[in-house]
């Protein structure tokens, strides 16, 4: 199996053909002389911000949220930079349909994209804002710094009351009365419909949570910190590596991948945890997938499949 074609080129029209059916990702740019071309599968005269979030219907219907605030979307044969009418950097990306998109970012930016343009909304957050998660368009949660957490009720963003004080970096949930969320001080929050309550502490610093029900719930983080929550406790599980892991994303729970810094990408089977050979040695941000179609993004714009 093979991730990409390596290209040393100049001035050509490139297209990069992943052997998965997903996407075939075309770039068009002169590269002037003795320019490596290797995974990248944007133009190269883009910037190189960092990609830090991404959302998608289906593989021909993906968005991408960055530093600068770069957005970028894929229609299933092209991708382009969106007008995100802000410089601010974008931390994460959601959706509840393609004209219903949010992203959140520094400074307590949201911004809403109604199918034709993006627009900052108002909202009650004082600080950056990192993570957003959803189940409809009526029920939206965000998380960011200093313990905040946001509610969106289909109409207006609210504070919600939470024990905490910490940055909060993920937050996911199986439903409007089963949400996690994990923070930079190694503590784990809950959210039961009713109140936000402090479920676990002591851990090194988590970056992400996802989970395929409320008993099978991954968490990831410093130094290759992966957590397992059983539906009762949270439990160590063994790390191939001791890489930060900033990414976590799975089609079921014997199928779960976690991704971070200098390219890592793990595999877990039901099993083990292994290490998978990474092309590219870029810090790698988020994943999302569709049962086996899988995209990575990272800094320096790096957009790559598994």
């Amino acid at each position: 199996m093979y991730y990409f074609q390596r290209i040393h080129t100049t001035g050509i029209c490139i297209s990069l053909l992943f052997l998965l059916p997903l996407l075939a990702l075309s770039a068009c740019t002169d590269l002037g002389p003795d320019v490596e071309r290797t995974q990248s599968v944007i133009p190269e005269n883009w910037p190189r911000e960092g990609l830090n979030g991404i959302w998608a219907t289906s593989g021909n219907n993906v968005f991408v949220a960055g530093t600068a605030g770069t957005i970028l979307h894929y229609n299933g044969s092209d991708w382009k930079q969106m007008n995100s009418n802000t410089s601010t950097d974008l931390n994460d990306i959601w959706g509840s349909s393609s004209d219903n998109i949010f992203a959140v970012g520094k400074d307590a930016v949201i911004l809403h994209y109604n199918g034709s343009d993006w627009s900052e909304v108002e909202n009650p957050a004082s600080g950056n804002l990192n993570s957003i998660w959803g189940i409809s368009a009526e029920i939206i949660y965000a998380a960011g710094s200093d313990g905040e957490i946001l509610q969106f009720n289909g109409s207006e963003w609210r504070m919600m009351e939470t024990p905490s004080d910490d940055r909060l970096n993920s937050i996911w949930g199986t439903s409007g009365v089963n949400i996690f969320s994990v923070s930079a001080a190694g503590t784990i929050l809950h959210y039961s419909g009713t109140e936000w309550k402090e479920i676990a502490s002591g851990k090194p610093p988590l970056y992400t949570v996802w989970g395929s029900s409320p008993s099978d719930v991954f968490a990831a983080g410093s130094a290759g910190t992966i957590l397992f929550y059983d539906g009762e406790e949270w439990l160590p599980m063994f790390s191939p590596n001791n890489k930060g892991l900033y990414g976590i994303w799975g089609s079921s729970k014997n199928n779960v991948y976690a991704v971070g810094t200098n390219g890592t990408i793990l595999h877990f089977d039901g099993s083990d945890w292994r290490q998978k050979k990474s092309p590219v040695t870029q810090n790698l941000n988020a994943i999302w997938g569709l049962r086996d179609d899988i995209l990575i993004v990272g800094e320096f714009s790096t957009i790559f499949q598994p």
